[in-house]
């Protein structure tokens, strides 16, 4: 598996110009994506039909993420202890290394392709429109893509988090409706 997932890696590595680091280091930066949460925020405004809706939208929104990111790092990653491919010395020479953006902790999975589908995959539930879906899909796919590209994950590690994260985003999902249900219905 290994070896597909360096090949896949490498692959998704050709052709880069150095011109593009700087932009790819931009948005794979948390604090980018701020202006982002704050439409999330004035959509889930918009869309919820009370305070109460959209104060639970983003307790259990949050409540997701902080799970998906701490189970990942507390737990998967140092139980996994997966070398991340930029900090491999046995690849050292084979995939491409933007300067000083190595990470020396653990990859599998990538935390960013966790909770960027965590938060794209239940707040697309919550809203239920497709001009909010596709963006949110095309913004983790894009977020995903950066770490590849910085080899801070294999593509595997891509993968297992969105899949993580999806999952994690469907379970909050339900439980946010069946307690807006218990909520609304009392």
């Amino acid at each position: 598996m290994k070896s597909i997932d360096i090949q896949l890696l490498q692959w998704f590595q050709t052709d880069h110009a150095s011109a593009f680091d700087n932009v790819i280091l931009v948005l794979t930066n948390g604090l980018t994506w701020i202006p982002l949460y704050l439409i999330i925020l004035y959509i889930l405004s918009r869309i919820c039909r009370s305070r109460q809706e959209l104060l639970l939208a983003v307790v259990f929104g949050l409540l997701c993420v902080g799970i998906v990111a701490s189970m990942n790092n507390l737990v998967i990653k140092p139980g996994i202890g997966r070398l991340r491919p930029c900090a491999d010395p046995l690849l050292a020479g084979i995939i491409r290394i933007v300067s000083d953006t190595c990470e020396h902790n653990y990859s599998f999975f990538s935390s960013h392709a966790a909770n960027t589908s965590a938060i794209a995959v239940f707040f697309s539930l919550v809203v239920r429109r497709w001009w909010f879906t596709w963006p949110m899909m095309l913004w983790c796919l894009l977020n995903c893509y950066t770490r590849l590209y910085l080899a801070q994950h294999y593509p595997s590690d891509i993968v297992c988090g969105i899949g993580f994260g999806s999952i994690m985003a469907l379970t909050f999902y339900r439980l946010y409706r069946s307690t807006l249900l218990r909520i609304t219905n009392k």
